[in-house]
Formats: C-alpha cells, structure tokens, sequence
C-alpha cells in the first residue's frame, strides 16, 4: 500500500451538475411575445336577446364600432348594450332618450372626458352625440343627406356620405379640441372645431376607415379599405402625409416578418397605437387577421390564421385561431387589445403571453429567458458566475458549477485545501442516465504537464445506465471528468518509491442538488486509457486514490498494457494514474542521475 509522499492536485470532493452542455446554444434570451385569444362579448348568434347577461351569454350582431373607456374599465362597442338605439334601423329625431331612439347603421363610437358619446351613424349619414346631461341623442354633424356641400359650414349643416370613425382630439384644450371624421365614402378626413363647430376638410383620401390618434407626435393614423388597402400618418401641424405600411392598389396579404413598409394587406379598416408600448396594430378584415407593428418596423401576424371561420380560442398562440372580418381594434394603458370579430359576431381580446422560463419586459413586448427564476440579463443570473443562455441553461465561468454555477470547483490538494482550477482541464456534463451507457469521452492532458501530451479516454460499459439507475430516481446526472498533472512521487510503507508518469484522471457522478453518486463494484468494468510514458522502466502500473483513506491503492484496478497504452478497468469511480515502480529507484542511484521527463 502507498502513501501520498508529495502534494498532487486531485479533486476528491465530487460536484453536481453545471448548467449546460453543448457548445452552442440558440440565442434565447430574448423572444417576442405571443398573444393568447379570449371571446368575451357575443355567443356567434345575431338575435338580439336581452340587456343585463354577461357578455359571453349576449348575442350581438356585426358588432363594428368599439371604445375603451380607461377609467370605468367599461368597454363600448355598436350593437348590446343599449345606451343608445331600440334595435330598429331609422332616425327618429333629435332630442329623445337615446334607449329609445333608433339608430342606423351605428359605426365609430367615442366617449369624451365628461362621459358624452359620439357615435358615427354610417347609414344615416350623421355623427350623433348622446349628451351625459340628459342622456339624449341629438345631432352633432351632418344633415342625414349624403354627399359633399363644402367646407366652412356648420357641422349640423354640412353633409357627410356613410362616416365610419371618429377621433375626439385635445380634450384637455378646449380652445383647440377638434373632432376627426372618417367620411369614408365621401373619401374625406373631415374636422368639426369644437369651439366654432365649423367643418373643413383635412385631406382626401380614398375610403378612409379607421383613425387613431397619436398625441405624443400630433399625428393621425388612418387605415385606408380596399382598394388602397394602407396605412397612413397625417401630420396635424405640417399637414404632410407620409405612408406607414401597405402598397395602394395591392389587395394581398404579404411580409410579415420583414419591414412594415414593403409589407401588402388584403383590406385595411381599424388601426390602434398601443399606449403603452407604440406598436401599431391594424384590423385586416378580409385577411383575417390582426397585425403589429412593432417599434422597430417589423410586420407580424398576432392574430389569426388567416382563414375565416371560428374554431375556438387559442390561450398560447393567437395566429391558431380562426377569425372572421376583423374590423375595429382599441388598446389599453396595460397593453389589452379589444377588436370586433364581425362575422363571427363576438368581440374578442388579445393579451401578450410568455411560454414557461420566460418572464415579459415592462412594456409586453418580448419575452426574457430566465435562468431558475432569475432573468438573463440580471447581474445575479447564474449565482453572478456565469451567462443565462437559455431558459434555465447557464454557461458558467470557469472554476464554478452547478445549475445557477453558484458552487465553486474545488481540485483538493493533500493538504485538503482548494487549489486554482482555471489552469485544469475540466469538463462537467449534464447527461440524462439513459446516456451513460457505451459513452465515450476524451479528455486533453493538463496544462504544461509533460508527462503526457496525448489525451485521455475513458468508456463506460453497456450496462453502466441500468447501474447508475438503480442508485437513484433522478433521470439527470452530472458526469464530471478533470485532468491534472502528475509526475510527482509516491512512497510505499517501507520506503519504496515510484513515480506517477501519467497524468491523473477524475470521473465522478452527482446529483443536481450536488450529492455524490457513489459508484463501486461494477460488473462490467469502466476502461480508462493512457498513452504510454516515452520514458518508463518496466513496471507500469494503474493505481486509484481512495479518498477515504487519502492513499493511493492497487486493489480494485486492473492494468492492461498494450505496445503503445496503458489501460486501467475499474469497478469504482475516483481519481486514476500511472506509475512506474522501477523508475524513481533508478533516478535516485548514486553518481547515475536521469532527468525523468
């Protein structure tokens, strides 16, 4: 039996598992959101039932027109809930309730500040105003004849031919607070001055449907339909037009993925700007879809396949479900998206959802891999010792691991201190146990050790996976493997000594949780293979550290020495070397000195 004579570098206390194993990894870290899908207004039936249902119990009818009011929470859309209209298609006059007025054709809905409803009646041809002080309807702009006669009249005195939305602007200055309208078949944007409640003309345009404002840049967006099928900005100040997306003339549904202005559409009506993220997004009625534009410029699908119908909703991803003639879309402050599923007679909600390991940024755009529970780009991702590469796959510094890399690596010394390790081959692999079997790994020689420059080779035996899965439930395992350098000298108990000439090899396994396996008394042995040394005397032999003991032992390891190798089979796993028993007598003769190396 020997005993450590000197101190050489081993590591006898075994590790758990380091975070990730291949050497390139898909760039996860940051991912778009998706959109799951939820009807909450409308069963598919157009019957009109009744008042006071919830909304998935109401049946509603080509549901168009949509307003979300912010600080009610209250969603407003043309059709269910009667704040206005009896259910019959007409115009009864100015100055009734509205409950019990009718309405036709109600459009383009907006709730002012003080609770006052416009609605755009496309069918009669005027904007009416469901006044909050009396809860009556009366007419804020046109005539009820359809056609243009001018601008510079009063709004009740002008004509409008079929208005579809409506955009109520700079509430907060009553001195400039003006009404933007869609005279979608009179291919007007048309503009009522609260303050004079005249009437002119912002621009022509070839059926203007939709129309969102953006008051941060004084900008209207406005959806043009079919045939133009695009997306304009109207700027308020310079009165220049520039185009945002869609090709006039082309009624096709192409480039989602690349740049929003090549981008094609089949039809063109609602268009929304999120407040709280800026994307844009754009009902596409004869499509089927919703799109997003995203502050960068690139055009996605979030929702629908883009075939028509209804086959349910899709809580992961939006793109699965089927939508029938979207037309109208609003956004919340929270990053809620509302829009009318006319044919299918709902109304439906969009919200940005994230797969599992993924956490959403602050503004429901993109999702961030997170690394168990802390997110990829946090500085204490990976216990601050490592990159979060992927969902819960972190690459850890060299010298730590674990799955969050926050255990260091300890290479003992005999001394039983830990020593530095970035100078040392290690690898550490995360493997599922039905792997071990037949697995092969090679590992380099260590730094600067000129007592092998070749590499190591360890094969684990056929049977080695059922072995393994008999010592513990778990299906994922560490193996771990580190070379370091030998050549030092070992001294038997009545002063024989040797030296190692090879390099010294450690295999151990361990749990997640950093629990050795113990490893002893294999069937099938394990073959760990050396280069043989250039320089030895005759009497190579493998050897074994038991830790236990802190002693280097023959029992239990097997030498099989072939022209060029040395190969050791044990039953056990620990660290494995080389040494010549002959070599360091020769070294130490007198007046005979030899380099060993």
């Amino acid at each position: 039996m020997f005993n450590i004579h000197c101190v050489t570098i081993m590591i006898v206390v075994m590790i758990s598992l380091i975070c990730v194993v291949a050497s390139v990894v898909s760039a996860q870290q940051r991912i778009d959101v998706k959109y799951s899908i939820q009807t909450i207004v409308g069963t598919g039936q157009t019957s009109f039932n009744r008042d006071g249902l919830t909304g998935l119990a109401t049946t509603i009818n080509s549901p168009i027109g949509l307003f979300y009011e912010e600080r009610s929470g209250d969603l407003y859309f043309a059709d269910t809930k009667a704040v206005a209209g009896n259910g019959t298609a007409g115009y009864t006059g100015e100055g009734i309730l509205a409950v019990n007025s009718t309405l036709n054709r109600p459009y383009g809905l907006f709730i002012s500040n003080n609770n006052d409803i416009y609605i755009a009646g496309n069918y009669a041809n005027r904007i009416h105003l469901v006044s909050s002080k009396d809860n009556k309807l009366y007419t804020f702009a046109g005539t009820g004849v359809s056609g243009f006669n001018g601008d510079g009249l009063l709004a009740n005195q002008s004509r409008f031919t079929q208005p579809l939305d409506i955009k109520l602007i700079n509430q907060d200055n009553p001195n400039n607070m003006q009404m933007i309208i869609a005279d979608t078949y009179g291919s007007r944007i048309r503009v009522v001055n609260i303050s004079t409640m005249i009437t002119k003309t912002l621009s022509t345009l070839s059926y203007p449907f939709g129309i969102e404002s953006d008051s941060d840049s004084n900008e209207l967006l406005i959806g043009c339909a079919s045939p133009n099928s695009y997306v304009i900005r109207y700027n308020l100040n310079t009165n220049i037009i520039t185009t945002v997306t869609g090709v006039n003339g082309n009624s096709s549904h192409t480039g989602d993925g690349g740049l929003a202005q090549f981008a094609t559409f089949n039809n063109v009506n609602g268009v929304a700007i999120s407040k709280l993220n800026g994307a844009i997004y754009i009902a596409e009625p004869n499509g089927n879809t919703i799109r997003k534009i995203s502050k960068n410029g690139i055009i996605t699908a979030i929702a629908g396949s883009g075939s028509s119908g209804y086959n349910g909703d899709n809580q992961q991803d939006a793109t699965k479900s089927n939508l029938n003639a979207p037309r109208v879309i609003v956004t919340t402050k929270s990053g809620e998206i509302f829009f009318t599923d006319t044919s299918n007679n709902r109304i439906r909600k969009l919200t940005a959802v994230c797969p599992t390991g993924y956490v959403m940024d602050a503004f429901k755009t993109v999702c961030l891999a997170t690394c168990y529970g802390i997110v990829y780009n946090n500085s204490n991702v990976c216990g601050s010792n490592g990159k979060c590469q992927a969902v819960d796959s972190c690459v850890c510094d060299s010298g730590y691991y674990g799955l969050d890399c926050s255990i260091p690596v300890c290479l003992k010394s005999t001394n039983g201190e830990c020593v530095n390790v970035t100078s040392t081959p290690v690898i550490i692999e995360n493997i599922e146990t039905s792997q071990l079997s037949n697995k092969s790994i090679s590992i380099g020689s260590s730094e600067n050790n000129s007592t092998s420059n070749s590499s190591i080779s360890i094969s684990f035996p056929s049977d080695f996976s059922n072995y393994v899965s008999n010592q513990t439930t778990s299906s994922l395992i560490s193996l771990l493997t580190a070379v370091s350098k030998g050549g030092e000298n070992v001294t038997t108990s009545n002063t024989t000594t040797s030296s190692i000439v090879s390099d010294i090899i450690t295999i151990s396994l361990a749990l997640t949780n950093g629990e050795k396996i113990q490893v002893s008394k294999l069937d099938n042995p394990i073959q760990i293979l050396f280069q043989k040394p250039s320089t030895f005397y005759g009497n190579l032999t493998c050897m074994y550290f038991d830790e236990l003991v802190n002693e280097w032992k023959l029992d239990g390891v097997e030498t099989k020495i072939e022209e060029w190798t040395v190969t050791c089979l044990t039953s056990h796993l620990t660290s494995f070397s080389v040494i010549d028993i002959n070599l360091k007598k020769e070294i130490v003769k007198p007046n005979n000195p030899k380099n060993i190396y």
